[in-house]
């Protein structure tokens, strides 16, 4: 059996409407209860790159997390002089703010909109192997159907670097393309389940993405937190010494 070999596919994450999240008379910030339900396809953004010194432009994927939060695949902006984020035809600039080469998550923040309505925190469920969802929103592919073929623990190159690390993940069966690395799964009550991050080069039709557990637990870390900057000698974003 020939062995599957796999390419990252890009990914982000990015702030969105955080005019919205007070009011005019400086009261208090609502609750998630009190918010909008907002569908899989409403959280969805593309995030394109500019490459920091020989880095080549870049594209990817992007899930709005809540109000001012956007998760993402780090390899989609580890080489990045200037990161994008698109929603709905409108373009802003955005900033990472959080980026975990190990598990493959990055964290931007976007400058605020006016207008832009407040979107609770996305809830999140850890799948098992056999359920069906949907990848929605992907860069070039849209949204499709997937199916986990199995819970693994992914034993991988860290991004941008040599190391080897461990992250569990999901191999799926789901006809994904490069450029979609960072795309939400979701189940049918619309829980994030993981976040695209390769395909196959050798097996069209089987992908992976970091587990929900992962994701969850790359939100809760104050280690990955803090600016990064373009170091153009080295091709790759590095942590701010400011």
């Amino acid at each position: 059996m020939k062995a599957a070999t796999f390419s990252t596919v890009a990914a982000f994450v990015v702030c969105v409407g955080t005019m919205a999240c007070g009011t005019d008379d400086g009261g208090s910030l609502p609750s998630d209860d009190e918010l909008p339900l907002v569908s899989p396809a409403d959280r969805a953004v593309a995030v394109s790159t500019t490459g920091c010194g020989d880095a080549n432009d870049g594209e990817g994927s992007g899930v709005v997390i809540e109000t001012g939060q956007v998760a993402t695949a780090a390899h989609v902006v580890a080489g990045s002089a200037e990161v994008t984020v698109a929603d709905g035809g409108r373009e802003q600039q955005a900033w990472i703010v959080a980026f975990d080469p190990k598990r493959d998550l990055a964290l931007l923040e976007v400058a605020p909109a006016e207008g832009d309505a407040a979107i609770p925190r996305l809830k999140l469920r850890e799948a098992s192997a056999g359920e069906e969802g949907l990848i929605v929103g992907a860069t070039r592919s849209g949204t499709m159907d997937f199916v986990i073929a199995s819970k693994t623990r992914i034993e991988i190159e860290e991004v941008r670097g040599t190391a080897r690390t461990r992250r569990s993940g999901y191999q799926l069966e789901a006809m994904t393309e490069p450029g979609d690395s960072g795309a939400g799964l979701y189940d049918d009550a619309g829980h994030l389940v993981g976040v695209l991050f390769a395909v196959s080069t050798n097996d069209h039709g089987r992908s992976w993405a970091v587990s929900a557990n992962e994701v969850e637990a790359f939100l809760d870390d104050e280690s990955v937190r803090g600016p990064v900057v373009c170091d153009p000698q080295q091709s790759k974003v590095v942590p701010s010494t400011r």
